[in-house]
């Protein structure tokens, strides 16, 4: 099924529900509100029949008392039986709203399996820090104004590949097409939710939760195995001072007499 026909089933099943369900539901609720008017008039009745059955109990034969209690039963169960009535319509107004909505469900999956599809690539803050003179950590320096910004919600997969068509058009510059941008290193499209390493120049950026063993979305920043191996690698050299920051030519501070320590 094509994209096209997808919207135009689902365009469809929505003009169905918006022009069926209300006009059943109202129908019901209509043939509700005539079984109380039912129900209220034998109520009537039978407080009639019960209270002319009492006045006159001591005159009355056992056998007209007799007939009196078989009116009063009748009476009593035809209000029983509207009553039955009334909800056995409520139940079929139910079950037909169940099946809609497990209907959408159906369609639902159908229209996110056939979305369109193209490569996207995730935005970038255009915001650019002012130049150092030092071009040795640019990828670091990257990696931190990226750390600024507010993470956004994990996408899934059909959600992040409906995305990627708005950027697709992003990959031609100066009449020359970029190298398409690969995304987990899986190369396929799932039905999974992924998540953004938040490093900018990771080579997959987005991976899929089952891929790399994830079940929760994380919080904050999160990064690959390789991106993160890589900033503590850099973070550990950037702890250690360069030679421009040793002191030369100064006394180390006078440490007192070594104590020999006895066994």
């Amino acid at each position: 099924m094509s994209a096209i026909q997808t919207i135009n089933d689902m365009a469809e099943f929505f003009a169905e529900i918006n022009q069926e369900v209300p006009k059943r539901t109202k129908e019901a609720l209509a043939e509700i509100e005539k079984l109380d008017q039912l129900a209220k008039k034998k109520a009537e009745e039978v407080h009639r029949t019960k209270v002319e059955f009492l006045a006159h109990y001591g005159t009355m034969t056992d056998d007209s008392k007799s007939k009196a209690f078989a009116m009063l039963l009748s009476q009593v169960t035809q209000i029983s039986d509207l009553s039955a009535k009334k909800v056995d319509i409520a139940q079929d107004a139910y079950t037909d709203a169940c099946q809609i909505y497990d209907e959408f469900k159906i369609k639902r999956a159908k229209f996110i399996e056939n979305c369109p599809r193209s490569p996207w690539k995730s935005p970038v803050n255009p915001a650019k820090s002012k130049s150092t003179g030092e071009d040795e950590n640019d990828g670091i320096k990257k990696e931190k104004k990226k750390r600024g910004k507010k993470r956004k919600d994990v996408p899934s997969t059909s959600d992040a590949v409906i995305k990627m068509e708005e950027g697709a058009d992003e990959n031609m510059e100066g009449g020359e097409e970029k190298d398409p941008k690969t995304y987990c290193w899986c190369q396929l499209e799932k039905d999974d939710q992924m998540v953004c390493c938040e490093n900018p120049s990771c080579k997959y950026e987005w991976y899929h939760f089952t891929c790399i063993g994830m079940e929760i979305a994380p919080v904050g920043d999160w990064y690959c195995t390789e991106c993160r191996e890589f900033e503590q690698r850099v973070k550990k050299e950037e702890e250690q001072p360069g030679p421009s920051e040793r002191k030369v030519g100064t006394t180390p501070a006078r440490r007192g007499p070594k104590k020999k320590r006895f066994n």
